[in-house]
Parts: C-alpha cells; structure tokens; sequence
C-alpha cells in the first residue's frame, strides 16, 4: 500500500512484512519516479507475484499423528479459463495407497496474480 502526503512526501507499507518506507521528493525528483520502485518492491513482497502457501485442514493439532503414508492430489488453473485435475481426498488416498487418513493439508502455488494455480491436498495416514 502507498499512501501520498503533503509535497512528495510518501509512505509505503509491505502487507506481508508490516515494514514502513518513508520517501520524499528531493532534488527535483518527483515522487512519480520514487513510487514505481515502492510499488514494485510492496507488490512482490505481498505474494502478488509468487505465493506457495501450506495450511492445515484439522481443528485438533494437539494429538495428530500423521502416519507413514502422504498422497497428493492436485489440480491445475491456467489464465483463470482452463481448469483440471482431480485434487479430492480419495485421488490423493488413492495416489498415497493410503486406507485410512489421520490428517490433511492444503497447498496452493500462484504466479502472477493467480495466472497460473497449482492446488494440493495432501493427506496423511496409513
């Protein structure tokens, strides 16, 4: 985010690390020319560019066990108009030799605002 203040004066703020950038006009450089760099450095630090994220989907962490046995099942977007493959838990179970699931995670990978999106379920078990 970019906020504009008072003659030049701007701030820049990375949503992802909540660090602060302050930059003004000096010299005659206008702020114009000092906000495209902010812009482009807050914009690959927010995962706009590139994200690969992982989270679970159990509510009762504490006493999980995971198993000896992962599956992953994945499907695939492409320019947000062509979609495909199967990310279900029983393609994943089936892809692990998995019989019985103790515990799932969800993956998602991204490029360039989600042209390109790649999602995982990963299940864990015996």
């Amino acid at each position: 985010m970019v906020w504009l203040l008072d003659r030049g004066l701007f701030i820049c703020l990375s949503l992802r690390t909540g660090r602060f950038t302050i930059a003004a006009s000096v010299g005659g450089v206008s702020p114009m020319k000092k906000l495209i760099p902010c812009f482009l450095i807050t914009t690959i630090l927010s995962g706009c560019l590139y994200s690969n994220t992982r989270f679970p989907l159990d509510e009762d962490l504490w006493k999980t066990e995971l198993g000896t046995k992962v599956g992953v099942a994945s499907n695939y977007s492409v320019l947000w108009l062509v979609a495909w493959g199967d990310a279900g838990v029983k393609k994943a179970a089936e892809n692990g030799g998995l019989t019985t699931i103790n515990h799932m995670d969800m993956g998602i990978e991204s490029y360039v605002f989600g042209l390109y999106l790649r999602r995982d379920t990963i299940v864990y078990g015996d």
